[in-house]
């Protein structure tokens, strides 16, 4: 165990204070660099009141008294200021060390522990949830933590400047301290509602990131029954109501904002007023003065600091609750005992597992032995899939024993089990990348393509590689659904063997193969693997009759799925026990919500492209206007005070007292103006950035959801989140926060130079000169920064993606014992990533001192200029003064627009990628004059087709020729891969023929409407995806206006009334993400129910009863005759097809035969070739020619 680990898991046995803890526990582990920080913080303090002495010597022995030669003091400010640069830059080089070692560490943390996550306790938590958690909020952290170390060293800084303050004058560092003490207070008032509404504004993001992850997943469910419009007004009513989370938190940092500003500015005027009355009683010098009045200013400007660092702080306390809950997922799996050097036997021992109280497993006895075949069959929900998991350690037993060597499985090391042990699914996922990186998952170790290519044969895969266009380095897109299910099934096997296992377990792992291949298959591996065990769970009778052992499991007491949970990890609840969260909790269901509209209309958020910056100014111009007014405004009476400064110092050098008083009140009015116009820009601001964002969410998903399927076999899920998630979010966060803060800076600076310009003319020549070299350095950090953010926005996407498909895949990585090796290319991907993000900010970070040096240095050259202005007696000394001081307010916001600028190249990044499903073409296009598709009768003729998948240029399909009579059963059967799913396709218009037509009723399909034509079929693939709902409201997906007792017929009518029903709560089961509390079989009934209650007029069944046990499968069979439709079967399945009126035979992309499977079968026909293993033959010859 690591000591990160030991560290988190003492503070998570003591209580919820582990939640708390999580970023110190991770600042701890750089004890070194943070303490070197802390060094550099103080260091540049330190340096930063040597420039401000310097300035007070330069002012009054330079200026005032005219005793000393101005120039060496500027020499001497200009040598502290690179001094300074140079300290400045390796404090924030080091801070930013901090900051992405830290998001490398929890990143890789965050991986590891839902790797080891008992499998049925992420169920609790949405994919979006962990993606808007693995990137939103660790994002958060990872920002904030960049800026702790200069937080923590505010309360010694400020400390160390009021002590300077009272060096110079105590009672103006009396009046100045009174800032810090008032705000503390007034922040106190609204401190637990601005947590309540930071997690539940963060909890919002997430929530609307599920209401896009899993349509995206779902997608073909989604179009196949045109539910797009459903899907859209979800998402729009999810993204309004975090919308309104969010106004309503903007609108209470805003209100106590107004507080927060104008008290400091109050106090600035008691300041300007107490220090003139000292002057003109010749208690304090000019130059003191100056001095002390700017830092006066930074502590007022620490108060007014105060709302953004509680905002800062409650994002950081939430965000890092969150992350430690999926870090509570899971926890490193004990070391046990390694197992023995000779594989002896599987044994169970009476062995039984319940889940919720419920049996799914009662008293079983059997071993595997060396050399052996043992087939496990049994009806659905019967535990074949939860033996599966007791043999591979996933699952762990409530009663008996399982062996493996002797040794109970618990007592041996995880390690071991998943090394010896490898189990290979129904439903295999395949990753992103080449066929060769995902075999090399199944072994420990780097495999050769020797071994490789014996596993793939051994798999009967070695055909498929042979038949792509690159052979092993093919790419596999999205989970391998360009793939046939069996293809995948046969190159997942293959996964499995090349690590040759001890015991290897197929859980229905070659159902989408046809009978004669399979039955090849399972000779060929054991052949391959003389010395394992073979545990092959099946529905069909074939590796049955072949087995040494055959084991029967009989249908428990209720049928129970493993462990339904209901709980939805967003909830204030799962945050931790304790008072705390008892707390937040009260205060979240207490909240009032803001009920206002965005300002885009419903017809904006429904067009069909990417807004263009110019339309969004359109959209939101009177706002936009009214804050770029308020700006100006609060520009202007930003800089009040120091404009003032100038008659405060000529009134009390002349002793006009009244005079000073009434420029106090001058700047309390200002303060007022400030304090107000800042309210408004806040919160007009944020409706602005809040309304963009809602906008681009809803056009983003509007354009989602048109896209083909081409697109999302191309794409990977997590790339979907990934520009959904990070780049919305990177561009609300600068619109929202930086946007109108970069605005305001450069307002303040273009503000202070014409102020500087008119007070002193003479100083035009080196104003320009400061902004030239601004300039300069600005097109340089956009020409590099936009290269190294660029290659660190890619780098994010592909962590990302790896992250979620990982996790989407977690059971397959255990299966085949790649837990270990995916773990270290994520690592290596994160690491890619940490360096990326090293190079980013180091080019931000040189800026952003470059602006601190200029700034010193420019307010030297400043009083330089401006000094030898007041001793030729051009201007009055407090002018001079007071144009230093606008200056430095004008150049101080330039040191910190590195941070500003890094966004606003981050969010133009994003805003590019966040365009590009607008950039690819919609296919199928749809035709000119498309017609509505009424009801259709049924009749539909393939003629002369041919298709080749896009971006593709292997054929798939070659001259495909067939009618399917209105009203029958057509099945439509072949080897895997002869390309009985594309047909599938063709018929659904996932996409169009490459050559020829698909008619229905004599119309050319292309000639409807998509969505018209979609919605008088009915589609069920073998891979049922279910929505997170209940069995009831999946059901009535395909007709949300269906009621209860239809939604019953249709369940009746396909003969799974009883499975459904004897689920706990019935047609109200919770059904998780993606089903995963549902048995294969649970979700192909659920989908065959749904497709029913559709009353399609075309049918179509990809492998759609593959899971289903004999009677249960003939009892869907006979309820499809029932129907009485066109419908089209794709089957392995002797039984399926005998049902049919008509069977079509494909081998390799060509009809070879057609006819009624009667006179087909017994003749030696093609089609009777692919059923002889079921009568106990075998015909080698068969599976050569798949």
């Amino acid at each position: 165990m690591t000591r990160l680990e030991s560290m988190w898991e003492r503070a998570a046995a003591t209580n919820s204070a582990a939640r708390r803890s999580l970023v110190w526990m991770l600042l701890s582990r750089q004890r070194g660099p943070v303490r070197a920080v802390l060094a550099l913080i103080v260091l540049h303090s330190i340096l930063t009141l040597m420039i401000a002495q310097e300035v007070v010597e330069l002012v009054d022995n330079g200026i005032v008294d005219q005793a000393a030669p101005i120039g060496p003091y500027v020499s001497h400010i200009a040598k502290l200021a690179l001094l300074s640069f140079i300290v400045g830059f390796a404090s924030r080089q080091m801070t930013a060390r901090i900051g992405y070692q830290l998001e490398y560490d929890l990143r890789a943390w965050l991986y590891t522990r839902v790797q080891w996550a008992d499998l049925r306790m992420p169920k609790q938590m949405a994919t979006g949830q962990l993606v808007t958690r693995s990137m939103t909020d660790l994002k958060m952290v990872q920002t904030i933590i960049q800026f702790l170390p200069s937080i923590v060293t505010l309360a010694p800084a400020t400390i160390v400047l009021l002590i300077y303050l009272a060096y110079l004058s105590f009672p103006l560092a009396v009046i100045a301290s009174l800032a810090l003490p008032l705000n503390l207070w007034f922040l106190s008032k609204f401190r637990l509602r601005l947590w309540g509404l930071s997690w539940a504004d963060l909890n919002e993001r997430a929530e609307v990131a599920s209401a896009i992850d899993e349509p995206v997943r779902g997608v073909r469910v989604m179009r196949a029954f045109g539910r797009e419009e459903h899907e859209r007004e979800r998402l729009g009513a999810t993204a309004l109501r975090a919308f309104r989370y969010s106004m309503t938190r903007v609108r209470l940092l805003a209100r106590y904002d107004i507080l927060l500003k104008a008290v400091p500015l109050l106090i600035n005027a008691l300041v300007l007023v107490a220090g003139a009355q000292l002057i003109a009683a010749d208690q304090l010098s000019v130059g003191v003065f100056l001095v002390t009045f700017q830092v006066a200013g930074y502590v007022i400007a620490i108060a007014q600091l105060f709302d953004e660092l509680a905002s800062s702080w409650q994002f950081l306390r939430t965000a890092q609750g969150r992350l430690a809950e999926v870090i509570s997922l899971g926890a490193r799996p004990t070391e046990g005992r390694p197992a023995a050097s000779r594989f002896e036997s599987v044994e169970f021992r009476n062995a039984g597992v319940s889940f919720a109280g419920t049996p799914v497993i009662d008293g079983l006895s059997f071993d595997a032995r060396p050399g052996q075949l043992v087939a496990v069959s049994g009806p659905p929900g019967s535990g074949k899939s939860t033996l599966a998991g007791l043999i591979g350690g996933l699952v762990e037993p409530t009663s008996g024993e399982v062996l493996l060597d002797g040794r109970p499985l618990g007592e041996i090391d995880i390690t071991t089990i998943r090394t010896m042990v490898r189990i290979v699914t129904e439903d295999p996922v395949l990753f992103s990348g080449s066929i060769r990186q995902n075999l090399d998952l199944g072994a420990a170790w780097s495999v050769s393509d020797d071994e490789i290519n014996a596993a793939l044969y051994a798999a009967g895969a070695d055909d498929i590689v042979a038949g792509m266009p690159d052979g092993l380095s093919t790419f596999v897109g999205d989970r391998g659904l360009t793939l046939s299910g069996g293809q995948r099934q046969r190159l997942a096997l293959a996964r499995a063997l090349v690590a040759r296992p001890r015991v290897i377990v197929l859980d229905d792992a070659l159902s989408a193969v046809n009978p004669a291949h399979e039955m090849e298959i399972i000779r060929r591996v054991a052949e391959f693997l003389p010395e394992a065990a073979i545990v092959a769970i099946t529905r069909r009778p074939g590796p049955t009759s072949m087995a040494d052992t055959v084991v029967e499991l009989g249908q428990p007491e209720a049928p129970a799925p493993p462990a339904p949970v209901t709980a939805q990890a967003t909830a204030p609840e799962q945050q931790g026990a304790g008072e705390a969260v008892s707390e937040l909790m009260d205060v979240v269901h207490s909240l009032e919500v803001s009920e206002e509209a965005p300002i885009v209309s419903e017809a904006e958020c429904r067009v069909d492209a990417m807004p263009r910056v110019r339309r969004l100014v359109g959209i939101s111009l009177f706002a936009l206007v009214a804050v770029l007014i308020l700006l100006v405004v609060n520009s202007l009476a930003g800089l009040g005070p120091e404009i003032l400064f100038a008659e405060a110092t000529e009134s009390a050098e002349d002793g006009e007292t009244r005079i000073i008083y009434g420029i106090g009140l001058a700047v309390v009015a200002v303060g007022i103006v400030f304090a107000a116009s800042g309210y408004f820009v806040r919160v007009l601001s944020m409706k602005i950035a809040q309304s963009i964002g809602y906008l681009l969410r809803r056009r983003v998903f509007e354009r989602l959801t048109k896209l083909g399927i081409d697109f999302y076999d191309r794409e990977l899920p997590g790339e979907v989140a990934t520009r959904v998630v990070n780049d919305l979010d990177t561009i609300l966060g600068f619109v929202g926060e930086r946007l109108f803060r970069f605005i305001s800076s450069l307002g303040r600076f273009a503000v202070g130079v014409v102020v500087v310009i008119v007070l002193v003319p003479q100083l035009t020549p080196t104003i320009i000169g400061l902004v030239a070299v601004i300039l300069a350095l600005t097109v340089a950090q956009l020409y590099l920064g936009m290269r190294a953010f660029n290659r660190a926005r890619d780098d994010l996407g592909r962590t990302v993606a790896t992250f979620e498909e990982h996790f989407a895949g977690r059971s397959e990585l255990r299966g085949c014992g790649a837990t270990d090796k995916a773990n270290r290319r994520f690592v290596e991907d994160a690491w890619e990533l940490r360096q990326s993000r090293r190079w980013a900010t180091s080019i931000a970070n040189m800026y952003s001192e470059l602006m601190a040096l200029i700034t010193h240095v420019g307010g030297a050259l400043i009083l330089w200029v401006a000094g030898h202005e007041v001793l030729a007696g051009a201007i009055a000394v407090g002018t001079a003064l007071s144009a230093r001081l606008v200056a430095q307010q004008a150049l101080q916001p330039l040191a910190y627009m590195s941070s500003i600028y890094t966004e606003m190249l981050e969010a133009r990044v994003s805003w590019h990628r966040l365009a590009q499903p607008f950039d690819t073409p919609i296919l199928p296009a749809e035709r000119p004059g498309a017609t509505e598709a009424g009801s259709l009768d049924g009749d539909v003729t393939f003629e002369s087709v041919a298709f080749t998948y896009p971006h593709t240029t292997l054929p798939v399909l070659d001259d495909i020729s067939f009618t399917l009579p209105a009203g029958e059963v057509t099945c439509l059967v072949g080897f895997t891969g002869a390309g009985k799913s594309s047909i599938t396709k063709l018929l659904a218009r996932i996409y169009d023929p490459t050559a020829g037509r698909v008619l229905a009723d004599g119309v050319d399909i292309a000639d409807y409407q998509s969505r018209s034509y979609r919605q008088r079929l009915g589609i069920v693939p073998q891979d049922a995806f279910l929505f997170k709902g209940t069995i009831g409201s999946n059901i009535a997906y395909s007709r949300p206006d269906a009621t209860l007792d239809e939604i019953d017929r249709a369940v009746r009518a396909i003969g799974a009334h009883d499975v459904l029903t004897a689920l706990d709560g019935g047609y109200e089961h919770p059904v998780d993400e993606e089903a995963r509390n549902l048995t294969a079989a649970q979700r192909q009934l659920v989908a065959l129910a749904r497709v029913w209650l559709a009353r399609p007029d075309i049918l179509v069944l990809d492998e759609a009863t593959s899971s289903l046990d004999g009677p249960m499968e003939d009892r869907v069979l006979e309820a499809i005759r029932a129907l009485g439709v066109t419908t089209l079967t794709v089957t392995h399945r002797q039984n399926v097809a005998q049902h049919s009126d008509l069977a079509i035979v494909l081998e390799a992309g060509r009809v070879v035969e057609i006819g009624p499977p009667d006179e087909l079968v017994g003749t030696g026909s093609a089609y009777d070739r692919l059923w002889a293993v079921v009568d106990g033959g075998h015909s080698m010859e068969a599976s050569e020619k798949a």
